[in-house]
């Protein structure tokens, strides 16, 4: 039977998976193997050593997706073209700021 530490560990991964760059199923065999190479642990410590390591494996590939998703935004979204899409918005929300004035005064 799998110790609810492991279950929980393993869930974890598989759900950060899910964003991760290289896919799910790359994080799943990944993390099969790696789960599976520890299946002879018996000691807690040692059990919750590995679930420690990770958990920060968790925490790492974290990292990793939220910099693919700042790179994509920034590339998507130069400096030049953020300042244009600003200054549009800001000249809809005038136009609409005053027609709605001018609506009132009628």
């Amino acid at each position: 039977m799998m110790h609810p530490l492991v279950r929980d560990a393993y869930k974890r991964l598989l759900l950060v998976g899910r964003d991760y760059p290289l896919g799910l199923d790359y994080v799943r065999e990944k993390a099969k193997e790696a789960f599976l190479k520890q299946a002879h642990l018996t000691n807690d410590e040692e059990i919750k050593r590995a679930v420690h390591r990770g958990r920060w494996m968790a925490k790492e590939m974290i990292g990793v997706i939220q910099l693919k998703k700042y790179r994509a935004m920034n590339q998507r979204y130069t400096p030049a073209e953020m300042h244009v899409l600003l200054r549009t918005l800001h000249d809809e929300a005038a136009a609409r700021l005053s027609s709605s004035h001018t609506t009132d005064r009628l």
